[in-house]
């Protein structure tokens, strides 16, 4: 028997995980800073953002033996100016 396998899952993040959400979404702003990619800010995405996701049923969170790891709003509104443009894939290959 394994003890230490992983068990990874993905689910909708509830709104008890706000801020695990939004630390994950600070460290990817400042990934993306730095790959001089300025789509996210200190303003989008913010606290409401993430509650109106989790309320829509639309925020799923990838999971590793419980610990929040990454998310992903699944929805069909994608404004214009969030849609990624084709000169940043190159950085995210």
């Amino acid at each position: 028997m394994n003890i230490y396998k992983n068990t990874e899952n993905i689910e909708l993040v509830t709104l008890s995980r706000t801020d695990q959400v939004m630390s994950i979404y600070k460290a990817a702003i400042k990934k993306m800073e730095e790959m001089q990619i300025f789509q996210w800010d200190d303003k989008y995405p913010d606290i409401s953002t993430i509650e109106h996701d989790i309320n829509n049923g639309t925020l799923y969170g990838f999971f590793i033996n419980e610990h929040l790891c990454g998310t992903q709003t699944i929805d069909n509104f994608q404004p214009e100016e969030s849609l990624l443009s084709h000169k940043y894939v190159k950085h995210i290959r």
